[in-house]
């Protein structure tokens, strides 16, 4: 492992290589617990070794940002930083993330740390970090969809009859309607989808993010600034 994870000279980084190796011992750890733990352990040695993977990952791409200067030196002092790193790892050990959930932190940390389109002092993507935090896969892509479709104009039409659950069917892959409504309901809590005009659910508020609300929108529009250090 210490070949993969070739350090780079700033305290998030080293952070990043001593929790990867705390997280690979304490997964070897478990795999020692009584039979009686065994389905406890299991659980929790993919979830540490998942884990493990996905702060690999990010390492790897903070390092080449850093690297290439995409980062400030002081940036890792500020209060921003730390407090969106914090939430990233609390994440990480609470949330049972997939890859897909994971990308989104992850890209909302590293648009924070560039400071291109927010500077340290910005309260948002910490609030965005949170938001992050309590999405669904199903969620992920609806939202994804809807922000994609919201860069074109092939639904601006004159009128709210676009069949926007036809559209996200084919663009999340999820075939059923209800499951789409499940996911749909709590983006609605969450103040990231227009819910319908009606109280029988007809009556969709389309325009002019194809469904997402501002803060829907902006928190969409920051995570795909996002640009992939290859």
């Amino acid at each position: 492992m210490a070949k993969e994870l070739k350090k780079f000279n700033d305290a998030t980084s080293n952070l990043f290589v001593e929790t990867i190796k705390a997280l690979a011992e304490g997964a070897t750890g478990i795999a020692t617990s009584s039979k009686n733990d065994l389905i406890f352990s299991a659980s929790s040695i993919f979830q540490r070794l998942r884990s493990g993977s996905f702060l690999s990952l990010l390492l790897n791409e903070w390092n080449k940002y850093r690297a290439k200067g995409r980062i400030k030196d002081d940036y890792i002092e500020t209060e921003q930083h730390q407090a969106c790193l914090g939430e990233l790892l609390v994440s990480l050990e609470k949330d049972m993330l997939d890859e897909l959930r994971f990308s989104v932190l992850k890209q909302i940390f590293l648009v924070a740390s560039e400071e291109k389109v927010s500077n340290r002092n910005d309260v948002m993507p910490l609030q965005y970090m949170k938001i992050a935090r309590t999405l669904s896969d199903g969620e992920v892509l609806i939202l994804n969809s809807c922000f994609a479709a919201s860069q074109k104009d092939f639904w601006k039409t004159d009128d709210d009859r676009y069949d926007w659950h036809g559209y996200i069917k084919k663009e999340t892959g999820m075939p059923f309607r209800d499951l789409i409504e499940i996911h749909v309901r709590n983006l609605e809590d969450k103040k990231l989808i227009w819910p319908p005009k009606y109280p029988d659910r007809s009556g969709l508020v389309i325009k002019p993010y194809f469904r997402l609300t501002e803060l829907g929108y902006h928190f969409c529009q920051f995570i795909n600034t996002y640009e992939k250090e290859t």
